[in-house]
């Protein structure tokens, strides 16, 4: 015999239970390290910009938009912005 309320079955008005997702951390291997290029490792010295034809020119505080300002570059002709660091090495986003 199966449980009714004004003539209804049960079911109808309370559906079975929902079982909630199970959440659990999920651990890295031991053995799995970042790997870094000596290239792009190093503290920022200057704000650099290239141009289209591969001209850079740098700040050393500001930003990206300091640097055009200062030496009265249009952002047309803007290539590639990024940074140098104290290695020499330059990098680009």
């Amino acid at each position: 015999m199966s449980v009714t309320i004004l003539g209804e079955n049960i079911r109808l008005i309370r559906p079975e239970k929902v079982k909630k997702p199970v959440k659990c951390k999920v651990w890295k291997s031991a053995k799995c390290r970042c790997k870094t290029i000596k290239e792009h490792c190093g503290k920022v010295v200057s704000i650099c910009v290239k141009l289209i034809n591969e001209e850079v020119f740098e700040v050393e505080k500001g930003t990206h938009a300091d640097v055009l300002i200062k030496y009265d570059i249009s952002p047309w002709y803007v290539k590639n912005t990024g940074w140098r660091l104290d290695n020499g090495n330059y990098v680009w986003r």
